[in-house]
Parts: structure tokens; sequence; C-alpha cells
């Protein structure tokens, strides 16, 4: 059955199967027919391919320009027990499954979610044909984690913007019968030559070129590089054209990569953004320096002479130095949101309680800055991944640092706690902040960038009433013992 030329393999068909989001659509076309022997080699994790984007953004037109016209279509609305059912009877094909929306009814919603889990689940592990899902992206935003990582999100809003994709988009819709052709020959091809794949050795080959990541996208990426092995070797023995292996692994990479982050906990995403704001430089370290202090210095009550509060005890004073501490000015955040306090050792509080020393290096910094901070960098991750995560509300947060060891607590009674103290800025008291636990990696990172503090003018009362804050402070406070988050 080899084909004289290549004229039906037309260069448009070539940059569909090279391009995002395309390449994976069309892919699991091969992927349905290669299934049976992939699970009679133990292989049970078929991604559930999900084409997210905003409504009108192109989602099933993409699905069903990149699947032949036998392949059958259900939807969301329909009545869920009808659909099971059905797909249960159905075995080694590809199924689409149409419209996830936000649903606004609370129940429309929690069917919709319950019946996503299920199917998802089902589709993975092979009992059900491989499915291929469209759905308004906000609306996977709160699906449980398990189903999350069943699923591949390609997000299409780009598609119809983009010349190149929606030209190729055309092509498939006009050409739909080249589809039908082609997959139908592949099918044929494959029964042929099928034993010509070592699937178990192709697996642990795959699986020792990605060793480190995690090992169900390893399997779900696999089902992609076995089905890429397989069609360009039928393109080019059968249709005499080179599709580049090279094109689609980069195609699958990047959507490996986007998965990596969608998938993320939210607490590992609170590490990763944590110190992707520290890569980045977005806090502004002042990094106090321990002297030999007296007393009235370090209890914020010296009122030697001058109205303004010195830097330093003067030569001529007659009190003696108690040991070296912070002086209490050089704790006072500045008026910038970046302001940031690093300290490196407890034991230079003065008055800090010794039960409370965590050994570790600490950051004091405004909570909602730190909390806008956050979602910053939450935005532009998901800008630069084109993928939509909800941003972190502050009692998310706020449990979420405190569950992976990263913040201070004090009581407010017996069963409850809470995660800020009171403080002060250069112009303001009374602000909200955290205290925030840093690795030595961490601080060290910062430390390069730190100033000085910088000497303010400050009335003796001011001072004197930012101390009694520290030691209110200081007298609440607790940390859980153990490394940072873990």
């Amino acid at each position: 059955m080899e084909k004289k030329g290549c004229t039906i393999f037309e260069s448009q068909l070539i940059s569909a199967f090279e391009s995002g989001p395309f390449t994976l659509t069309l892919l699991s076309n091969t992927l349905a027919v290669i299934k049976p022997d992939l699970m009679k080699n133990g292989f049970k994790d078929f991604p559930v391919l999900t084409l997210t984007g905003k409504p009108g953004s192109g989602k099933t037109t993409i699905a069903r320009a990149c699947t032949p016209n036998n392949v059958k279509e259900f939807s969301f609305t329909d009545k869920v027990s009808a659909v099971k059912k059905e797909l249960l009877n159905i075995t080694d094909t590809y199924v689409l499954l149409d419209d996830f929306a936000a649903f606004v009814s609370h129940a429309a919603r929690e069917k919709a979610y319950t019946f996503l889990d299920e199917v998802a689940r089902l589709s993975y592990s092979g009992i059900m044909p491989l499915l291929i899902i469209t759905a308004e992206e906000k609306a996977l935003a709160r699906i449980t984690g398990s189903c999350k990582e069943r699923l591949l999100e390609l997000q299409v809003n780009n598609v119809l913007n983009d010349k190149k994709l929606k030209d190729i988009l055309d092509y498939l819709m006009n050409k739909k019968y080249l589809l039908n052709e082609i997959f139908s020959e592949f099918a044929q091809w494959y029964e042929k030559n099928r034993q010509n794949y070592n699937y178990k050795n192709l697996l642990r080959v795959f699986r020792e070129k990605n060793i480190g990541k995690n090992p169900r996208s390893i399997s779900l990426f696999f089902a992609y590089y076995a089905s890429r092995l397989v069609f360009c070797e039928f393109a080019e023995n059968i249709y005499h054209v080179t599709v580049s292996k090279n094109k689609i692994e980069k195609t699958y990479m990047r959507a490996w990569e986007k998965r990596e982050t969608s998938t993320l906990s939210r607490e590992t995403l609170v590490q990763k953004l944590f110190q992707l704001l520290i890569t980045d430089q977005a806090f502004s370290p002042i990094k106090p320096k321990e002297a030999e202090l007296c007393e009235a210095m370090c209890m914020g009550t010296c009122y030697y002479k001058s109205e303004s509060f010195p830097r330093y005890c003067p030569s001529d004073c007659v009190e003696m130095p108690i040991g070296f501490y912070y002086n209490p000015q050089d704790l006072i955040l500045s008026n910038e949101n970046s302001s940031v306090i690093l300290i490196e050792n407890t034991e230079y509080l003065y008055g800090y309680p010794k039960y409370c020393n965590t050994n570790t290096p600490l950051m004091i910094i405004r909570d909602d800055a730190l909390l806008s901070f956050m979602n910053t960098e939450l935005h532009k991750l998901c800008s630069e991944n084109k993928i939509h995560l909800r941003p972190f509300g502050p009692k998310e947060l706020h449990q979420i640092l405190f569950a992976l060891n990263m913040c201070m607590y004090h009581y407010i009674s017996n069963k409850h706690k809470t995660y800020t103290f009171k403080y002060h800025s250069v112009s303001e008291s009374d602000i909200s902040i955290m205290v925030i636990r840093l690795t030595d990696c961490q601080f060290k990172e910062l430390t390069k960038r730190a100033k000085a503090p910088t000497r303010m003018p400050f009335l003796k009362w001011e001072v004197t009433n930012f101390y009694h804050h520290l030691t209110d402070m200081y007298r609440s406070i607790h940390a859980m013992s153990g490394e940072i988050g873990v």
C-alpha cells in the first residue's frame, strides 16, 4: 500500500502535525490505535487532552478539525448516565466530550465536577476510550488536584488571532477527508508493523531521559512520545514525507512545562513564587548590624542630651554596655512597600524569647505587601505559561505559609492563632506584618542587595512607642519546630 509521491500529504498538513495545539490533538488519533499494545505491555496512563480557552476561542472547532468524521461527540450538558453507559461500551477509539463550562448553578457545577472526575479517571486508566475535552479555563480552577493531574490542558486562546495557526485550522477544516484517509491507512499499516515496537524498552529509555520529573507526567507524555515515533515512521514509509520529530518533541515539552506548573500543589506554588520574588529582586532588604549597646538604648528609652534618638551611645555616656544587640530604631520599616527587615540572628533582638529561637534567619514584611507580591508573581507565571491559576487570598496564604513552617504565629485563644503582628514604619504605626522564616540560601541571596538602615530623625517617644510594640510581639511570638517547607 505504499504511495507514489507525497501529493496527499501537503505541507500544511505537515505544519499541523508540527504546531501546537494541533500536534497533540492529531497524535491522539494514532495513540488510540496503539493503545491496546501499550496496555498489553502494562501501560495504563493515558492523557485526557483538554482544550481550554475563553468562550468563542475555537476550542470545539479545533477538536473537530483534528479528528476524523467517525469520532463520537458528547456534551457535558447531556444526560450523564446515558453518556457514561455509551462510553463504557466504546473501546479503542477517540471521543470528544464538549463544553465543560463555568456553570452558574451550584448543582450543575457539582454535577459536572463529579462527572469530569469519574470519566477522567476511567479514560486515564484505559477503561474508557481516549477523551478530548473542551473546557472554559476558569471552569477548571476548582477541580480536585487528582483530577487535574489526569488532564493535559492546552490553551487555545491565541489560535484564531494567529494567522499561521488560523491558516492551519482552515486547512484542516477544508481537508477533513484527508485525515479520514490518513488515519485509516495508519491503522492498516500499524496492524502489519506492530511487532517492530518494543514499548517496554521505549518506556525505559524515556524514563531515563526524563529522570527527576513527576512519574505521572513521564507516563502521560510517553504516550505522545510513542505516538510520535510510530506516526513519523508511517509518514516516511507510506507518504515519503518527513514530519519533524524534534518539532513535535518541542511542542509536547512546552506542554509538559506548562502542565508541571498548572498542577503544582498550592503549597509548592507558594514556595516557588516566594523564591521567584527573591530571584527577581522584588524586595528591598534592610539588614541591621548588631552593636554593643546599653539597656536604655535597647529599650528605646535613651534620653541622652538630644531630642533625636542617637545611633550609638555617645562617648561620654555613663551607661554600661550590656552586650551586642540590634538598635530598635534600625528595626523600623521604611515607607516603601517592598521594604523588608532581615534578622540574621534573633539573639541580637533584645528581649526576644530564647524558647522561640528557630535557628533560622527571619524576614519582617508588610502582610498586604507580601500578598500583593505573591499574586503579582502568580499572574506573571500564568501569563508566561498561558495557564489560569486562582489568586491567593490572605487567609489561604497565611495558612499555607504556616503549614510549610515558613512563618511565625501567635495565639488569640486556645483554638485560634493568627500569623500577623503589629509593627511600625517610618510614617505609620500599627501596620500589620508577617515574620517569615528564611532558608540560609534565601538569606544569603537577599543580603547581596541588602542596605544598612537609614538614620531618621525620630523623636524619643516614637522609638519608645515602637519598642513597646516589639516587646508585645516578643511576648506572643511562636514558631513550629522542624525544617522550613517540610
